[in-house]
């Protein structure tokens, strides 16, 4: 991995994982990286799995079941600690000192067939074919029957993305 220089870099972006790393590390490396009054942007969607439309809930309800048989005990406990979202993103930049910090979000309608939605969760770090293993067609088949998708059947929502952003002070 190459090195990167400090205070080198304007902008910074960190999209849909960093929920998944060490957000204290990062953001110390980020400071070191930033040049004065450079910004870090942390872009991200509300996933299907946050639920909303009662097919979502569904869908969720399914993945817990599904991710309760295919991880160990504690390990959704391990993760309740991480910052996720934008709220507790414009917090861990506040509490890092970054200044002008802001969460700014938009919606837009999307239309998702059944094949869509699988297709999403296999890209998913807990409900992938990778991450379920064996399980991964019980999985499907639990889908699919609480949704029950007919031909060319449409499930709508308001995607929602956004990104939570700030200035390292000059």
């Amino acid at each position: 991995m190459a090195s990167i220089a400090a205070e080198s870099v304007d902008l910074i972006t960190i999209g849909e994982a960093f929920h998944r790393l060490d957000q204290v590390a990062i953001i110390e490396k980020v400071l070191d990286w930033l040049k004065p009054g450079g910004s870090i942007a942390i872009l991200g969607t509300y996933s299907i799995l946050a639920g909303g439309e009662a097919w979502k809930e569904a869908v969720r309800a399914v993945a817990r079941h599904w991710m309760t048989r295919a991880f160990p005990a504690g390990w959704a406990d391990a993760r309740a600690g991480a910052a996720v979202g934008p709220d507790a993103f414009k917090r861990l930049l506040i509490g890092a000192s970054f200044m002008d910090v802001e969460v700014r979000s938009f919606a837009e309608p999307r239309d998702w067939t059944f094949d869509e939605i699988v297709g999403y969760l296999r890209s998913t770090s807990v409900c992938s074919e990778g991450a379920l293993g064996d399980l991964f067609s019980g999985f499907e088949a639990g889908l699919k029957d609480a949704l029950r998708p007919a031909e060319g059947h449409l499930f709508h929502e308001q995607l929602r993305c956004g990104f939570t952003m700030g200035r390292k002070a000059d």
